[in-house]
């Protein structure tokens, strides 16, 4: 009996958080559809936008935005340790300088990691002005914490997490605090983009969470044929003495 006063609240716990990350993932596949419909917007409309207020920042993610600039030869980074179709490989996030002085950081997609963990991915520069089309991506958890030798301004650089603060200060420039995804291969640049929104559909979550009440369901049903069957085995006892 204390086993299952202190576990049904604990499996009960686990489904509703299951439910809530299913809304929450439902809600992010459905804020991407529409962004995508939606019209294209122009990079300097973000401007204005206040970033530090991330339930507003956050209303602005996977929006098309159009930009002109140039991806910068050097700067770039290798974000490390993602996965396409069970290979593991890096997403190349390019520094582009548009056309007004403005810098955003730009994500052209995923390559195949080298055999070697010493040997780099050898990534075609994008040379003269572009025009790209890109989906906004913030994370206002997002840390872009540097894997190898932070303090120098060696490129590219492998990094594990985006730490937006870090870069900026190390490149002494005010940056976009978002990334922009290409849209897709034709875009000029683009690597393998596709991106998803998690690997984990909500459906999943939902049916995670029917499993942990389903749990507590059949915890609380044992629990009382326990005590009923102990009961009954009491009695006889007394009735037998």
């Amino acid at each position: 009996m204390i086993f299952a006063l202190l576990m049904t609240p604990l499996l009960v716990g686990l489904g509703v958080w299951q439910l809530n990350r299913g809304d929450e993932k439902k809600a992010l596949i459905k804020q991407q559809a529409e962004g995508r419909q939606e019209q294209h917007i122009e990079l300097t409309d973000l401007n204005t936008v206040d970033w530090h207020d991330s339930a507003a920042a956050e209303q602005w993610n996977y929006k098309n935005v159009d930009t002109r600039g140039r991806f910068d030869r050097k700067v770039y980074l290798l974000l490390d340790n993602r996965t396409r179709n069970g290979h593991v490989g890096y997403e190349v996030i390019n520094l582009f300088r548009t056309d007004n002085g403005q810098a955003v950081w730009v994500n052209r997609g995923w390559v195949k990691a080298p055999l070697y963990r010493d040997q780099w991915p050898d990534i075609e520069p994008v040379l003269g002005d572009v025009e790209i089309t890109g989906s906004v991506y913030y994370k206002n958890t997002q840390a872009f914490t540097l894997a190898d030798n932070p303090t120098t301004l060696q490129w590219p650089k492998r990094i594990q997490a985006l730490d937006m603060t870090g870069l900026m200060a190390e490149l002494k420039q005010d940056i976009y605090p978002f990334t922009l995804r290409l849209i897709d291969d034709e875009q000029p640049g683009a690597l393998k983009t596709g991106w998803r929104v998690s690997i984990m559909s909500s459906d999943k979550h939902f049916g995670y969470a029917v499993q942990w009440f389903s749990l507590a369901f059949v915890l609380v049903v044992m629990t009382a044929i326990a005590i009923k069957k102990n009961n009954t085995t009491e009695v006889e006892k007394t009735h037998d003495s």
